[in-house]
């Protein structure tokens, strides 16, 4: 934790400078590891306001002590799961009051819109996913061995570049795969519409990796419900709050190539579970997951934590906005609320 103020520290200067020349009151930094150290010594030093935004990786690898101070001190604190609120709300114990705000990540339901998918033959399974140890993508792998030997017609086809290309070719090419399942490499956002809507079901069986990283709730989920694709994954960290097993998709147990193989059985040969998955993912995406609208939410909690106390008085947020005060809570330290409908 001091390791990472300390080399945080030399560039406070030059943004306080930066921030004085351009009369900027507010600084919001979009993770809470890095840039929130930053934002955590710019406010030691000037006494501005900050608030930070927390994801997954950046709020996992963080060293316990240090992100507590960094919280606390932070006007607001913004988080894309409501599995994130559960841990700032123990790790908020004994340390004071910080104010939460949970806000899905969204995606443009224009762009990625509800249409027709399974255009190929066979079927494609199909992974987005940068290639790294939390995405689970030796499970899948093996699940395609074990598909194969149930003679289940399907081709798979993994879309991403990372640190375990070379280990996952390995793997492939142990199992005699080399036929059924293929590493696609990086594709750009039009080319990744274009898999959706070749595949018949997207699987990223998600895994808590050996060092604690873990997902929030993956874009790449995101983004294939709103197109229409039936979805399979893993029951970890936000994942189940869009993907209910059985009604906006199917859910595994991670590490079980077994159950993932079982599941995209089923899913490939259900149109009927299929279609209705796909249908109640896409409103499930309207519903907590459109992007403009979370924005505008993001928006209005930040104003009001930007506006000096004098313009703020008489200010009461939109009943759909409603934030709790920065006040302990019954079982916690930590107050939040949610974007979701009621």
């Amino acid at each position: 934790g001091e390791l990472d103020l300390t080399a945080r520290f030399p560039q406070a200067p030059c943004l306080v400078r930066r921030l004085e020349r351009d009369g900027v009151t507010h600084l919001h930094a979009g993770f809470i590891h890095m840039p929130g150290s930053l934002a955590y010594i710019v406010s030691l030093l000037t006494g501005r306001r900050y608030s930070l935004g927390t994801h997954a990786r950046d709020l996992y690898h963080s060293p316990p002590a240090l992100l507590r101070k960094k919280l606390v001190a932070a006007r607001v604190v913004f988080t894309c799961t409501r599995y994130n609120v559960a841990h700032l709300q123990r790790l908020s114990e004994g340390v004071g009051a910080f104010r939460v705000r949970h806000v899905y990540h969204g995606t443009n339901l224009e762009r990625f819109s509800f249409g027709p998918c399974g255009r190929s033959e066979p079927p494609v399974v199909l992974a987005v996913a940068r290639l790294v140890e939390k995405k689970g993508l030796e499970d899948l792998i093996q699940a395609s061995a074990l598909l194969r030997d149930r003679d289940v017609r399907f081709r798979c086809h993994i879309v991403g570049h990372g640190e375990l290309r070379k280990s996952l070719t390995q793997l492939i090419r142990r199992l005699d795969l080399q036929r059924l399942v293929t590493l696609e490499g990086a594709a750009d956002q039009d080319e990744v519409i274009a898999w959706y809507r070749r595949a018949t079901v997207l699987a990223l069986p998600s895994r808590v990796a050996r060092d604690g990283d873990r997902d929030g709730i993956p874009n790449v989920l995101i983004e294939a419900a709103a197109c229409g694709l039936p979805i399979i994954s893993t029951p970890v960290s936000g994942i189940p709050e869009l993907v209910e097993d059985g009604q906006t998709g199917l859910l595994v147990p991670p590490g079980q190539p077994v159950a993932l193989a079982d599941a995209i059985d089923v899913m490939l040969r259900s149109a009927d579970l299929r279609e209705r998955v796909r249908a109640n993912a896409r409103a499930r995406v309207e519903t907590a997951f459109d992007v403009r609208r979370n924005a505008l939410v993001i928006g209005e909690e930040l104003r009001a934590v930007m506006d000096p106390p004098a313009e703020r008085r008489g200010w009461e947020p939109p009943r759909d906005t409603r934030v709790a005060p920065p006040v302990a809570a019954p079982l916690t330290s930590a107050s939040h609320t949610s974007t979701e409908p009621r």
